[in-house]
């Protein structure tokens, strides 16, 4: 049997994850997540927890620096279509 006395509560590893205990049973109950079911509820492996959370962080890391790219190249391309327009006899120096 593994050792599960230091293991979590669901309730307490969605707080460490920032999102719900109903939530991290779902993971365990479709083993996505360490977790044993025992006669007082779920347990997970707070090891598969802190996994799952640095996961989590650098898909949030990565998305954040796709949207900074996205955001430096979408002004830029603003600037260059509005003078382009201006220049298509949107001008009133023209």
């Amino acid at each position: 049997m593994k050792e599960i006395e230091n293991w979590l509560s669901p309730s307490e590893a969605g707080r460490l994850l920032g999102t719900s205990g109903q939530w991290v049973t779902q993971l365990a109950r479709a083993d996505k997540l360490d977790g044993v079911r025992t006669a007082l509820g779920w347990l997970v492996n707070p090891e598969d927890v802190d996994r799952l959370a640095e996961e989590r962080t650098k898909a949030a890391e990565k998305k954040l620096s796709e949207m900074k790219a996205a955001r430096s190249v979408g002004p830029a391309r603003a600037r260059r279509t509005g003078r382009r327009g201006a220049g298509l006899g949107g001008s009133a120096n023209g």
